[in-house]
């Protein structure tokens, strides 16, 4: 009974810290690269990386998918948040949770980069398959998917942001380990 209570108290703490992240990503939705039809949120690239790396890959998704859908309802993003956030996020945590029983504190980097890796280059290939064709006349496809995948990949220019952000994390002792675990004084 206990440790089921405990596994209950983690989640509690694991949506909390979601819900935390989805409303920093919310709240500053007003810092963005207008690039033609695409919305770039550097923000987001960072919030997916501390989400990969603190929360797993799991949360992180959730977290990407809650702050994209919050942004589309209230009308300051764009359908083109999903296919790149959602990707990186996921990468940013199965890369962290994959190599973090041989990883170094200094190679949460590597981590990081998968952002770049999963918004980027995968993101971008798949708006580029799937909108470049409804955005763009026939003519023009090839030009249209350059367009999308050179604006997914810049839109990771967040995710050095989040690297330095989890290092400074890491130096006043916050972990992934030790993140969730954090209590209040009584």
């Amino acid at each position: 009974m206990n440790r089921l209570k405990a596994i209950m108290n983690l989640n509690s703490r694991r949506i909390a810290a979601v819900c935390i992240i989805a409303a920093l990503g919310v709240i500053l939705s007003p810092i963005f690269i207008p690039v033609g039809p695409i919305k770039l949120y550097p923000i987001q690239s960072a919030l997916n990386v501390i989400a990969g790396i603190l929360l797993g890959p799991f949360w992180a998704v959730t977290q990407a998918f809650i702050v994209s859908t919050i942004r589309n309802i209230l009308g300051v993003g764009t359908i083109f948040a999903y296919p790149g956030s959602l990707i990186g996020s996921f990468l940013v945590g199965m890369i962290y949770w994959y190599f973090y029983p041989n990883m170094k504190p200094k190679h949460e980097y590597i981590a990081g980069f998968g952002e770049f890796i999963g918004t980027g280059l995968i993101g971008g290939t798949i708006a580029a398959l799937v909108f470049a064709p409804l955005f763009f006349p026939r003519q023009a496809e090839i030009l249209g998917a350059m367009f999308f995948f050179i604006s997914f990949c810049a839109n990771t220019i967040g995710f050095p942001i989040g690297n330095f952000i989890v290092v400074r994390l890491r130096k006043i002792g916050v972990t992934y380990k030790t993140f969730l675990r954090i209590t209040t004084v009584k």
